[in-house]
C-alpha cells in the first residue's frame, strides 16, 4: 500500500507541473496569433495486440511470471485528451488472458481487465528540422492502472479474484495516416504490485523483481482524431514562429529603407554645412541663411518620409504560408490581407495580384487544385471586405517556383504560401 500511496503521489505532483507548463504554453501560443483551442483535441482508438509473460524472458523485456505464460492476444480502446500539443491524457480499458504453457507444473489460467490513465509525452516537436516529425511522433507513456483478475489454478484449488494496482511505462509511435486517422503501434511494461496473477500461492520473492508480476505489451491500433475537419490533431499542430514568416519580410523591407533614408540625410547635412562667406559680418543675413537651410532641409526630409512610405506600400509583396496539405487561412494571415484592403481602399486604381504556391510534397496535379484553392480562399477575404473582385487576379503554380529549399520540412514549409503584389493596369 505504501508502495501505491508513492506512486499516487508522485503522479499527482507530474499532473499538477505538467498543467502549470501546459497553461503557460497556451498563453505563450495565444500571444504568437496562434489558436492552440482551434485544432483536435478528443480522439479514440480501438487496438490488438499480445501480452508478452515469461519467466524474466530476454532480460525481463519480456515480462517477469513465475510461472511462463508465453505470448498470448490482447485487445482494448481507448479516450484521450490533448492538453497541449505535447502532452496528453489517456484513459485506456484492455482485456486478455494469462495461461500457463503446456507441460508446466503450475497450470493456470486467468482472464483479466485491465483500466488504466496514462500520460503521453509527444516527441515529434523535439525534431521540427526533420520532414518525418510531419508523419511520425515518437511518444513515452507514463501510468497506473488497476487490474481485476480472474484466476484458477486447477491442480492446486486457488482461485484469485482481486483488484492490483499497477504502474506502466511504454514506448510508441503514431503515423499520420490524414486528418481524421492515425495509426498506433506501442510497447509497454507493467508492474503488478501483487505476486499471484501468474498462478503462484506461496509469494516466492524474485531476486529481480521483488513481490510482483511483470509482463509486457506490444500492440497496434487506428485512432480516430475529433475536432475541426479542417484541422490535425494538436500533437501534428506547428505553431508559427515567435515573428510569422510575413513580419520577417516586412522588417527586411523597411530596414531598406530606413538605410536608403540614413543616407540622404547625410547628403542634406553635407548640403547645409556649405562654409560661410568670410567677408560677410551681417548677422542678419546670416540669421536667414541658417534659417533658409532649416526650412529646405525639413522640406526635402518630409518628402523623403512621406516618399518612403509611398514606396514601403507600392512595392509590398506580403506573403504567408499554409498548414500541410491545407487551404484554410491560419490566424497570422490576417494582418497581411487587412494591409491590402487598407491600401486598395485608399487607392482605388491599384489592383492586387494572388499567386498560390505548394511545397512539392504530393504530385503535381493535386498540387495545383491545392494552390488554386489558396489563391481563391485569399481572393474571397479580400472581396468580403468590400474590394471590388475585378480588381483581384489569382494566379496558382502549385510547386513550380518555389521560394525556398524543399529539402528540409523547416523551409520546405515556408514553399506553402501565397503572395500578394499590387499593380496598375
Amino acid at each position: 500500500m505504501q508502495t501505491v500511496f508513492k506512486i499516487l503521489t508522485a503522479l499527482f505532483l507530474i499532473f499538477c507541473m505538467a498543467f502549470q507548463q501546459a497553461d503557460a504554453q497556451r498563453v505563450a501560443e495565444v500571444e504568437r496569433g496562434y489558436d492552440p483551442d482551434n485544432t483536435k483535441r478528443w480522439s479514440a482508438t480501438l487496438y490488438g495486440g499480445v501480452t508478452l509473460a515469461y519467466e524474466d524472458g530476454l532480460g525481463m523485456i519480456a515480462g517477469g511470471f513465475n510461472t511462463s505464460s508465453g505470448t498470448r492476444l490482447l485487445l482494448g480502446g481507448s479516450a484521450s485528451y490533448a492538453v497541449t500539443r505535447r502532452w496528453t491524457l489517456e484513459s485506456t480499458f484492455h482485456f486478455g488472458r494469462f495461461q500457463s504453457v503446456p507441460g508446466k507444473n503450475r497450470p493456470f489460467v486467468n482472464d483479466y481487465y485491465l483500466i488504466s490513465l496514462r500520460n503521453i509525452v509527444n516527441l515529434n516537436h523535439v525534431f521540427s528540422t526533420f520532414i518525418l516529425n510531419e508523419y511520425i511522433n515518437p511518444y513515452v507513456i507514463l501510468g497506473l492502472g488497476v487490474m481485476k483478475s480472474n484466476l484458477d489454478t486447477f491442480e492446486e484449488g486457488f482461485t484469485y479474484n482481486e483488484w492490483d494496482t499497477s504502474l506502466i511505462t511504454g514506448l510508441g509511435f503514431a503515423f499520420y495516416l490524414n486528418k481524421r486517422f492515425d495509426l498506433l503501434l506501442q510497447y509497454e511494461y507493467q508492474i503488478v504490485t501483487d505476486d499471484r496473477i501468474d498462478g503462484s500461492t506461496d509469494r516466492r520473492p524474485n531476486q529481480n523483481r521483488g513481490n510482483s508480476d511483470q509482463f509486457a505489451g506490444v500492440t497496434a491500433g487506428l485512432r480516430i482524431n475529433f475536432g475541426p475537419r479542417d484541422r490535425r490533431l494538436s500533437s501534428w499542430e506547428n505553431p508559427p514562429p515567435f515573428l510569422t514568416d510575413t513580419d520577417y519580410r516586412f522588417l527586411f523591407a523597411q530596414a531598406s529603407q530606413v538605410a536608403l533614408l540614413e543616407e540622404r540625410l547625410r547628403n542634406l547635412q553635407e548640403e547645409v554645412a556649405e562654409p560661410f562667406d568670410a567677408d560677410c559680418l551681417d548677422c542678419n543675413v546670416i540669421d536667414t541663411r541658417i534659417n533658409d537651410a532649416e526650412a529646405r532641409v525639413n522640406t526635402q526630409l518630409n518628402a523623403v518620409i512621406a516618399g518612403i512610405n509611398d514606396d514601403i506600400e507600392d512595392a509590398y509583396t506580403g506573403w504567408f504560408i499554409f498548414d500541410l496539405d491545407s487551404d484554410v487561412l491560419r490566424p497570422e494571415a490576417i494582418a497581411p490581407l487587412n494591409r491590402v484592403v487598407r491600401y486598395m481602399e485608399r487607392n482605388p486604381d491599384v489592383h492586387a495580384l494572388i499567386t498560390g504556391h505548394t511545397c512539392i510534397l504530393a504530385t503535381r496535379e493535386y498540387n495545383m487544385d491545392l494552390s488554386r484553392r489558396r489563391a481563391e480562399n485569399s481572393k474571397q477575404y479580400l472581396v468580403d471586405r468590400g474590394i471590388d473582385p475585378s480588381r483581384i487576379q489569382i494566379e496558382y503554380v502549385a510547386d513550380v517556383e518555389p521560394a525556398f529549399s524543399n529539402d528540409e520540412e523547416s523551409t520546405r514549409r515556408l514553399n506553402r504560401r501565397v503572395e500578394l503584389t499590387y499593380f496598375r493596369p
